[in-house]
């Protein structure tokens, strides 16, 4: 088991990789919830990072995914630089959010590009219409 702490985006993580698994073609990364003996519950998630494998100059990435429904899920799929330090660390390295999506509002999917210093932003949303 791996604990991101504040490194992501300042959230508290747990992150497994059994949470994560490719099945017939397609790429599953799936939450776990879990009982506490406490009564509470928790989640765990699964994270991949690319940074290092291969850089892109040029071309598209495409996603099709089924986000979980509920408060507190935030699925994001995000684009960052392999040499953060050529502009700085983050975010005067740029960060191009592809997708992120609020559990509790999954019609809607937000892009966002995060750059500068001081932190600036630019951000569209888009409203999907749900598969009935």
């Amino acid at each position: 088991m791996k604990k991101a702490g504040s490194t992501v985006s300042g959230r508290n993580m747990w992150i497994l990789t059994k949470n994560i698994q490719v099945k017939d073609g397609k790429l599953l990364i799936k939450p776990v919830e879990t009982v506490n003996a406490d009564g509470t519950r928790s989640y765990t998630s699964g994270r991949i990072n690319t940074q290092g494998k291969h850089d892109f100059k040029y071309g598209y990435f495409e996603c099709r995914a089924k986000v979980p429904t509920g408060k507190g899920y935030l699925p994001a799929f995000w684009m960052m630089p392999t040499d953060e330090n050529l502009y700085g660390q983050w975010p005067k390295c740029g960060e191009i959010d592809i997708m992120e999506v609020m559990g509790q509002e999954t019609n809607k999917a937000y892009g966002t590009i995060h750059y500068g210093e001081p932190h600036d932003q630019s951000q569209g949303t888009c409203t999907v219409d749900a598969k009935k």
